[in-house]
């Protein structure tokens, strides 16, 4: 397996493309494979790039530490699949909050939709309620996607709620029917607030 994953190096794009899809039908890689495949993140084949975020997520808590890592990458595309991964790893990728919190404040969309993504499954309610400022700028957006990802990600906070219930609360005025939807959910999740 990890003569396969040096060789995702291949300056070939039919070789590439071959070894990803080997790499795929193989299963899980051994953890030590975590490091280079995070690095094959940045390969300029998306094909190749796929593969290695699947690998990654088969890896799974292994794999948490270099995909953080890879959450600071100048490219969006990389940032946005070492999100999609860590939030396919789930609560074993808890220690990625912190920098997941940090992408809700990108320029790029689909970066913070990933990173709130990444955030409803990775983290605890507390961790979530941290993200709140955050969170709450990107209810405030123009951009439906942001506020439906926002809204989703607090749906995490249940049972802490009081501040969530209110803000919440508060966006039942909206234009959009999605978002509505979403935010009777949240609350519905979130239980019955303050009394």
């Amino acid at each position: 397996v990890l003569a396969l994953i040096y060789a995702l190096g291949d300056p070939d794009i039919q070789v590439e493309t071959a070894v990803s899809n080997a790499l795929a039908q193989i299963g899980p890689p051994p953890a030590q494979s975590a490091p280079v495949l995070a690095l094959v993140l940045r390969n300029e084949n998306y094909t190749v790039r796929s593969a290695a975020a699947r690998a990654l997520r088969a890896i799974g808590k292994d794999a948490v530490s270099p995909l953080t890592g890879m959450l600071n990458d100048p490219d969006p595309d990389v940032r946005v699949l070492a999100s999609l991964a860590l939030c396919e790893i789930g609560r074993g990728a808890e220690e990625s909050a912190s920098s997941l919190v940090g992408l809700l404040a990108s320029d790029n969309k689909t970066v913070r939709i990933a990173a709130a993504r990444a955030l409803e499954e990775v983290t605890s309610s507390t961790l979530v309620l941290a993200a709140l400022p955050r969170l709450q700028e990107m209810l405030q957006d123009e951009d439906e996607d942001l506020r439906i990802a926002a809204i989703r990600t607090l749906r995490v906070a249940e049972g802490e709620g009081s501040d969530v219930v209110d803000i919440l609360s508060q966006r039942l005025d909206s234009p959009s029917v999605l978002e509505k939807q979403e935010i009777a959910l949240t609350l519905g999740a979130l239980g019955p607030g303050p009394e």
